[in-house]
């Protein structure tokens, strides 16, 4: 019994330690004097946490708080655009801040920073989905966060041309707002350089989860039109209704027999279709550049044979089927993802430069396309320079309506 004791009162000596040093760890860490009261703990948290307690009060009042942060956006560390993506925020904040700092816009504070949010916003969405620029789903969020900075440089360009005073500050964060939609296309072409894009290469134009999707309405409208299934437009519950569906599919298999295009008629087998639909999807899916390369080197003789099926079906079979139409305008869905496969290959000529461009990532010469983007992104650099300090003194409403225009040239 004596031992029994001495283990308990030893054990609560223990307790009673590591309760101290733990109550001293808040004081420290919170500043208050009290850690047991709960509402003075709750006090010290709130202190620490200042974002989340302002959301906590707004909340008691049943607002909600909108973001005002400043644009934080992960860039990857090996992209060689990095620290100038990083410089290219860096001045957008600054900018912003002038704005809604600037005494003489005082009266527009609010919708300055609503801007600010919304150009943040935008910013961090293109240059993160920049950075995915071979998932096409990224690619196209990439494009339209371009655009949306486009418009807003374009918004306070036409706003400083009609502000008296504020022009400069206005055209400044368009100029920031352009250099930030520049890198977006940059960072795109350097996370196709990572991955081992080359010039001319095949690019998924839709996300292959999207191909999946359309394989599977491709093989339903077949099925549909064969019977196999009984479509939504023919309902076989009584003999009087017409099968327009399997008229139309015997129609049109006699077609192809009769024109010497019975090689066509393996696309109107389910299990056919479904083995060169599925080799597609799966070299789409493979998630890596040496896949893409493989199907870029075997998808024109599937798409081309689809090609001849949807043009030997045109006004071919009357009167006109409801499942015949749904199965050509799946099959026509499916083959868009494929077309115009090199969109967006390009950007490696704007991401690298241009000495790296022999050999390494180009298979050959420059094409006219490629030669057209690079003049075009020298000249609208040289007119935005020009266009900037065109009206850096005051001038009269002949002039800012020139300015107006000039600016809309540059946004085209």
């Amino acid at each position: 019994m004596p031992n029994s004791k001495a283990k308990i009162l030893n054990n609560a000596i223990k307790r009673n330690d590591a309760a101290v040093k733990f109550d001293n760890h808040w004081r420290q860490s919170l500043g208050i004097a009290d850690p047991n009261d709960p509402e003075e703990f709750a006090r010290g948290l709130l202190g620490e946490y200042t974002i989340e307690a302002e959301t906590i009060e707004l909340e008691k009042t049943g607002l909600q708080r909108v973001a005002t942060d400043t644009l934080e956006v992960a860039v990857a560390s090996h992209c060689a655009s990095g620290e100038e993506a990083e410089r290219a925020i860096e001045d957008v904040e600054r900018d912003l801040r002038t704005l809604t700092r600037d005494s003489s816009l005082k009266d527009i504070d609010v919708e300055l920073e609503a801007w600010g949010r919304d150009i943040r916003a935008i910013s961090a969405d293109g240059i993160n989905s920049a950075q995915f620029a071979l998932d096409p789903r990224q690619r196209d969020r990439a494009y339209a966060a371009r655009r949306g900075l486009g418009d807003y440089a374009r918004l306070a360009r036409y706003v400083g041309a009609l502000t008296k005073g504020a022009n400069e500050d206005y055209r400044q964060l368009a100029q920031s707002l352009d250099v930030v939609s520049s890198l977006i296309l940059v960072l795109m072409g350097e996370a196709q350089a990572e991955a081992g894009v080359r010039s001319g290469q095949f690019l998924l134009q839709v996300p292959a989860s999207e191909l999946q999707v359309r394989r599977d309405a491709v093989l339903n409208a077949l099925r549909a039109l064969t019977g196999s299934v009984a479509a939504t437009s023919d309902n076989f519950n009584n003999d009087e209704q017409w099968p327009r569906n399997l008229e139309a599919y015997r129609q049109f298999c006699a077609y192809l027999d009769q024109a010497g295009l019975s090689d066509l008629r393996s696309l109107c087998d389910e299990h056919a279709l479904a083995h060169q639909l599925n080799q597609l999807v799966d070299m789409a899916s493979g998630g890596s550049i040496d896949s893409l390369r493989s199907l870029g080197a075997i998808w024109h003789g599937t798409v081309n044979r689809i090609n001849r099926l949807l043009f030997a079906a045109q006004t071919l079979v009357k009167p006109s089927s409801p499942g015949l139409t749904r199965f050509l305008s799946a099959l026509a869905l499916f083959i868009e993802g494929f077309e115009n496969g090199s969109a967006g290959s390009r950007l490696l000529f704007i991401a690298r430069p241009h000495i790296l461009h022999y050999g390494h990532y180009g298979i050959g010469a420059i094409d006219d396309g490629t030669e057209y983007l690079q003049a075009i992104v020298q000249k609208r650099g040289k007119l935005a320079e020009a266009l900037d300090c065109y009206l850096s003194c005051d001038c009269d409403i002949e002039h800012v309506r020139c300015q107006i225009l000039m600016d809309k040239i540059l946004f085209d």
